[in-house]
């Protein structure tokens, strides 16, 4: 598993110890600081998934143009960024035409450019913004688990509804223990995700 994987994961365990009721209720019996608690994980853990997302995909990109660089070897993600149709870089269409720099460097590094500007603009971890950054990455997304981008997709709407609506209601519904199982769910499901990754 990656650096970032075992970021992840601890930080969950540092948002545990600090938000988290120690010993979970059997009855799902909370006060309302436990459960505003809860919330606060809820919404801590979505940006440290959030974050988690966005640093993979930088380090997927800095491989493709490490190992371009470095070795010329491409890589998946170097290939699915040359492929896209977003570069207003132009092949040569006569002698006079050619650059100093060859066709398939300028697309690659105009390409990287922009997968980068995404990924720095990127806001959220929902599968919407899982598959704006991977698939240019070249990530086949057949192959995602919809439980994962499922759960990822739950969280955000979770996270929504505290972030925009009245929290009164919402916190009275807030089970910390669920807060907590479903993260663990989303940490373990991330390992197979990984495995998708060029890098």
């Amino acid at each position: 598993m990656s650096p970032e994987w075992r970021s992840l994961r601890d930080r969950r365990m540092d948002l545990r110890k600090a938000l988290l009721p120690r010993r979970f209720s059997k009855l799902g019996s909370y006060t309302d600081k436990q459960r505003y608690d809860a919330a606060a994980f809820r919404f801590l853990f979505n940006a440290e998934l959030e974050s988690y997302f966005e640093s993979l995909a930088k380090i997927v990109a800095k491989h493709a143009e490490d190992r371009w660089k470095g070795h010329k070897e491409p890589t998946v993600a170097m290939i699915t960024l040359c492929a896209r149709n977003s570069s207003s870089v132009r092949e040569p269409s006569d002698i006079s035409s050619i650059l100093s720099t060859r066709y398939l460097d300028r697309k690659f590094n105009e390409e990287l450019l922009k997968i980068r500007q995404l990924i720095n603009n990127n806001n959220g971890a929902k599968s919407h913004n899982i598959l704006k950054m991977f698939v240019p990455l070249g990530i086949d997304e057949t192959s995602l688990d919809p439980s994962l981008t499922g759960e990822c997709d739950a969280l955000g709407v979770r996270r929504g509804a505290i972030a925009h609506k009245s929290s009164h209601g919402v916190i009275a519904l807030i089970d910390p223990r669920d807060e907590f199982d479903k993260s663990a769910s989303i940490v373990v499901m991330l390992k197979e995700f990984e495995k998708l990754l060029d890098f």
